[in-house]
């Protein structure tokens, strides 16, 4: 048993010995398309140095087209449209004006009590426009492309806007903060998406009799703080 291990451990030897004696070394080439391309983080001492930019805000004004909706309005037309402007200092900051102006009517939720409580909510007062002073700040700027051809900027920031809002002839204020996300599919025109939360007054319909068969007077109704949540989309152009 013992002279069977010792044949096949030195049989194993001479084979190693062989096949280490026949190896050579080969390069291997490989097509510099099939390789995977490495990728680096660089750390640098300004964030200004890694920006590269397409687009310039600085010293530029951004008119915006937009619509939207006041997502958690329950009695009357939620849908706006608005135009903007804003002025870029430098590259993170910009100062303009907001203006929007709500659809009239209720809402398909109010309607359903005109049959059966004869609850008359057009008696009361929706939103009817609002014009507040924005301020923009951009907190990261970078780009995306789909090809290796065509590359898109993009910013993230956020928007604060303070003003007045108007229901009935009364002038109500108004402040928000938004989250704001803008993609431009050249160097001056793009795409904006705003997710907004607004404090304000409103006329507050319940709070007269509106069973009433003759329209209360405006001056009747009391007002509330409303928190509401607003969704803008916007086409925006840099001059």
């Amino acid at each position: 048993m013992k002279n069977k291990f010792w044949l096949v451990f030195f049989l194993s030897l001479i084979f190693q010995f062989v096949c280490n004696a026949q190896a050579q070394t080969v390069d291997l080439e490989f097509a510099t398309e099939e390789l995977s391309p490495d990728t680096l983080t660089p750390v640098l001492d300004s964030p200004i140095a890694v920006m590269s930019r397409r687009l310039s805000y600085k010293k530029t004004i951004e008119t915006a087209l937009l619509g939207g909706w006041m997502l958690d309005e329950p009695f009357y037309s939620n849908q706006f449209l608005g135009l903007s402007f804003l002025y870029s200092s430098d590259e993170f900051t910009g100062y303009g004006l907001a203006y929007r102006k709500w659809s009239s009517g209720i809402s398909s939720y109010s309607e359903q009590f005109k049959g059966a409580n004869s609850l008359n909510l057009a008696y009361g007062y929706g939103p009817d426009m609002s014009a507040t002073f924005l301020y923009e700040r951009r907190s990261f700027y970078g780009k995306i492309s789909f090809s290796k051809g065509y590359v898109m900027p993009v910013s993230i920031g956020s928007q604060f806007e303070l003003g007045a809002i108007k229901y009935g002839s009364r002038m109500l204020p108004i402040a928000s903060v938004s989250l704001c996300h803008k993609i431009y599919f050249t160097n001056s025109s793009g795409i904006q998406t705003n997710l907004r939360l607004a404090f304000h007054q409103a006329l507050d319909p319940l709070s007269v009799d509106l069973k009433a068969t003759t329209r209360p007077s405006e001056g009747d109704f009391a007002t509330t703080t409303d928190t509401s949540t607003m969704l803008d989309l916007a086409y925006v152009y840099l001059f």
